[in-house]
């Protein structure tokens, strides 16, 4: 019974801490890494603790309506038709709820209130459809002793693969600016820009971590948003900082700016509806 309770718990505490971890080891930031995978892991494990609660009283709610819609059913005989139907959005909507947690971390730990959105959304997406694949699998894939181990299998699966997969798709769609390094050791890597002031520097605390340049200062530059227009402030570094090859302390970026840091070329994109 405790092992059935710590399931989807550890489910989320697994998603939260790869989701948490993998901007900081793509950005070759460790520090980042295990700071935002660590309390990924937390968030996702209490989170999904809690969330098993008022997960489990929908699906029992959701699983006797379908019972009731349901005549002469054999002992672990799935039901058919709407019946069928009812229990698939009984468990759909269960695990959602429950995935939740699984996109909360990264964006706590970030302490980023529209990465934290989006996280949530993400999970919702991925929880529904691994809640929807369920009970189809298991009528068609049942272990020797009649278990749902394949469908339990495929389901959770699909919590990580969804999460991660709508998380990434909720944050496109709901970008307004981001920098694409042209030229540099992460060139075509996209960092979208969420924070009211965004540091562009070689330091690993850096919310834009820029490394292997010399000529990158720990605290290089500022991108600071004020209310959807986007300034570059150089931080009075020795090299400086260039927009369009020409230096600047303090400039209004336009979408398809070419920012220049030491060795390291950045391209500002400004979403259409954000300086219409």
């Amino acid at each position: 019974m405790l092992l059935r309770l710590l399931i989807f718990p550890g489910i989320c505490a697994a998603i939260a801490l790869f989701l948490g971890a993998a901007e900081g080891l793509i950005c070759r930031n460790p520090l980042r890494a295990v700071k935002s995978g660590a309390v990924g892991l937390g968030v996702g494990f209490v989170g999904g603790l809690i969330a098993t609660v008022p997960g489990g009283m929908i699906f029992s709610v959701m699983s006797n309506i379908s019972l009731g819609m349901s005549r002469g059913l054999a002992p672990g005989e799935m039901p058919k038709g709407m019946a069928l139907l009812v229990l698939m959005m009984g468990r759909a909507a269960a695990w959602s709820l429950i995935a939740i947690a699984a996109g909360m971390g990264q964006g706590i730990a970030l302490k980023e209130k529209k990465v934290v959105i989006n996280g949530v959304v993400g999970a919702l997406l991925g929880g529904l459809i691994g809640g929807l694949l369920f009970d189809p699998i298991s009528l068609i894939l049942v272990t020797a002793d009649g278990q749902a181990a394949y469908s339990r299998a495929v389901g959770f699966g699909a919590i990580g693969l969804f999460v991660g997969l709508f998380v990434g798709l909720v944050e496109g769609w709901t970008k307004t600016a981001w920098l694409l390094m042209r030229k540099g050791p992460l060139a075509g890597k996209q960092f979208i820009l969420f924070r009211d002031t965004t540091v562009l520097g070689s330091s690993p605390k850096a919310d834009v971590y820029l490394f292997k340049d010399d000529a990158i200062e720990p605290r290089h530059a500022l991108i600071i948003n004020r209310g959807g227009r986007f300034e570059i402030e150089d931080c009075k570094t020795p090299d400086g900082t260039y927009v369009n090859g020409i230096p600047v302390t303090r400039h209004v970026l336009s979408d398809g700016d070419q920012i220049v840091l030491g060795k390291t070329v950045l391209e500002f994109s400004l979403k259409e509806s954000a300086h219409s």
